[in-house]
């Protein structure tokens, strides 16, 4: 399978500094899933959760206390190429920028030396949340 994260419509649980690098953890990553192979067909949108982007010798702006929930946009550019979304798992090297605007007003800009993506768990992926 291929899977590729989308920023939009995805929810943040949290995000902090580990050192010089940044992590922002997903509670619900709105996520792309494509088969594989010949018996390929449309894509299927979902959530997964256990998503982390890692952005190594990091510096931002914006308060993480505040970079929580739904993110309404997020752009990142690495190595010089722009990314609406990333396939998963995910690794560039810099110079990387990369800028997160959350539903509640917050914008996360930030500029590292790398950054990876990828799951640290089971991702349990659904197609929708809704009860």
């Amino acid at each position: 399978m291929n899977d590729a994260l989308l920023f939009h419509d995805s929810e943040v649980r949290l995000a902090f500094a580990d050192g010089d690098t940044l992590r922002v953890q997903f509670s619900a990553a709105h996520v792309e899933r494509r088969e594989a192979g010949p018996r390929a067909g449309a894509p299927v949108l979902g959530y997964a959760r256990t998503l982390e982007l890692a952005f190594a010798r990091a510096a931002w702006t914006g308060a993480l206390h505040e970079c929580v929930g739904r993110l309404v946009q997020g752009r990142l550019s690495a190595a010089g190429a722009a990314h609406a979304r990333l396939p998963l798992p995910f690794d560039a090297p810099g110079p990387v920028r990369c800028e997160l605007a959350f539903h509640n007003g917050t914008l996360l800009e930030v500029e590292a030396g790398a950054v990876s993506c990828r799951f640290t768990g089971d991702p349990r992926f659904v197609e929708s949340y809704a009860c």
